[in-house]
């Protein structure tokens, strides 16, 4: 078993759940990139910058 000093690891695959489409489909992180919205997805935002105390919020 691999201990990981990261409070927060990512993901083991790169794919995120969309808030914005119908249905809530898992969409790659590259399509997340380049989508319009991204700045305004908490969780595009918290894959990006993960937070240091992660049950702050």
């Amino acid at each position: 078993m691999e201990t990981s000093i990261h409070p927060n690891p990512a993901p083991a695959s790169p794919y995120l759940v969309c808030p914005f489409k119908k249905g809530r489909p898992k969409k790659h992180i590259d399509v997340c990139r380049k989508c319009r919205k991204n700045r305004k997805c908490a969780i595009y935002q918290d894959y990006m910058q993960p937070g240091l105390f992660p049950g702050w919020r």
